[in-house]
């Protein structure tokens, strides 16, 4: 029926190697249209064939994107207008972090989120995930990245680091040989400590 200024808006955040045709994502859109809301979707960089021009692809403890997507979207509010944010997974842990850290330059007025985590440090521990379904995601990063992607990641990494990004058996694996040397981070801990903030932080709810 159209775009409706007095119902909420929603800005959906997909989860690791997602995008706007999951079914999970597609699921909720069509939930939130039933009820006469709008729906964007933000579609990680590199994802779904999107074109990266800068070498910075897609990592999870990226918060910008986020921010700049929500301040483009809420200019288009009406009066009043709700603008709420929604993630999954990776999208969830996202969506969650950019809460904790950007308080009161927060950019939502609620945030929902499904199947994420506020410390995504224990994944390391996490070894029966690793076992049982990493290997699947690592496939997929290697599929929508790496190979796509090889001269750029050749431009920051050593042809023996990308060997052993291409063998990684897990998401870990893949983030030690590939995300941190080729995002500049010392190591995974810090990669991971990047990914969360400390839930006392107080995000702006209105």
């Amino acid at each position: 029926s159209g775009h409706s200024f007095t119902k909420p808006l929603y800005l959906l955040f997909h989860g690791l190697n997602g995008g706007s045709n999951e079914e999970y994502v597609k699921d909720s859109v069509f939930a939130r249209n039933r009820e006469g809301s709008t729906v964007c979707v933000m579609i990680a960089r590199g994802l779904m064939k999107t074109p990266v021009e800068n070498n910075n692809f897609f990592h999870g403890a990226r918060l910008i994107d986020v921010h700049n997507v929500a301040k483009a979207v809420r200019k288009g509010l009406g009066e009043g207008q709700l603008l709420i944010g929604s993630g999954f997974s990776m999208g969830a842990i996202i969506l969650a972090n950019y809460f904790a850290s950007y308080a009161d330059d927060n950019q939502f007025d609620g945030g929902i989120t499904f199947c994420g985590g506020l410390d995504v440090r224990t994944q390391l521990q996490n070894f029966r995930s690793m076992r049982l379904w990493q290997p699947f995601l690592a496939d997929e990063l290697r599929n929508n990245f790496l190979h796509p992607y090889k001269e750029r990641f050749l431009t920051r990494l050593t042809e023996e680091q990308f060997l052993a990004a291409a063998a990684s058996r897990d998401v870990t694996q893949f983030d030690e040989n590939s995300i941190i040397p080729y995002h500049g981070y010392n190591n995974i801990l810090e990669y991971e400590r990047r990914a969360k903030r400390k839930s006392n932080v107080r995000a702006k709810l209105t």
